[in-house]
């Protein structure tokens, strides 16, 4: 099975057994795992689940200061900026707004009219882990993003196949695709992005050129520990 970030035809798959024995696929090239086609969620379904999320209440809003303060910290106010998957309360989007960047918001679900334009930075939270095909969705957002642009990307990264058993994280139905600090690699190279830092749920990102090196950049600080 090809690999839905990388392509590379090097994914083997794994069992984790409970109830009803859970399929997931290892990619050998970049380390993403994914779970197989047959336990992903219709549309509907998966929408049904979202609704359900409580979004932009305190605690929400306190899970997301870390991403708004690595933004603050690494972009001039007004700064125009994307978060994408804002689900059905843009939480993240208010924040930045309150500390005077220009935002857009979009989600396939609730705000599926994508913005137009060039972005000086993206921001995707708890986003990723849901996409079936990860490669396409950071591919239209790395379009997005204006030369010398930012991405911030927050997830949780997995433990390796032979600890997946325990970890909670794909317990949840709508979670399809787990990445690694090796994954996150292997995007910025295929994608021409400088992997500028990345600590814990918190990963940054760089387009072109302009972007460092990563050994002679400060770490960008906003890092939600492990």
């Amino acid at each position: 099975m090809k690999c839905p970030l990388c392509a590379a035809d090097q994914a083997e798959s794994f069992e984790i057994r409970e109830k009803e024995s859970k399929v997931f696929w290892h990619c050998g090239s970049c380390d993403l795992i994914y779970k197989d086609f047959s336990l992903r969620l219709a549309p509907a379904d998966e929408k049904a689940r979202y609704d359900t999320h409580r979004n932009g209440d305190e605690g929400h809003r306190r899970f997301l200061e870390p991403v708004a303060r690595a933004v603050a910290e690494n972009l001039p106010a007004g700064a125009r900026g994307l978060d994408w998957g804002s689900g059905p309360v843009p939480a993240l989007a208010e924040m930045l707004g309150e500390r005077s960047f220009d935002m857009r918001i979009y989600d396939p679900f609730y705000h599926d009219v994508r913005p137009q334009g060039a972005f000086d930075f993206i921001t995707t939270t708890e986003v990723i882990e849901h996409c079936h095909e990860p490669a396409r969705d950071l591919c239209a957002m790395r379009e997005l993003l204006a030369p010398g642009g930012w991405l911030f990307v927050m997830t949780e990264t997995h433990p390796g196949p032979a600890k997946m058993a325990s970890w909670y994280y794909w317990r949840d139905p709508t979670h399809v695709s787990f990445f690694s600090p090796r994954s996150f690699e292997k995007f910025a190279t295929l994608f021409g992005l400088e992997l500028v830092r990345g600590s814990g749920r918190l990963w940054a990102f760089r387009q072109d050129d302009r972007a460092e090196k990563i050994s002679s950049r400060p770490p960008v600080s906003g890092s939600v520990p492990e």
